[in-house]
């Protein structure tokens, strides 16, 4: 239970990460 747990925080956390890279990138091909 507890490793599932921690393997949720990571995937949340590289989705944020890897969802702020996409919106840097959209806002630099959009500006």
């Amino acid at each position: 239970m507890e490793r599932q747990a921690g393997a949720m925080v990571l995937n949340v956390s590289e989705f944020s990460r890897t969802g702020i890279i996409a919106c840097q990138l959209n806002l630099h091909l959009y500006a």
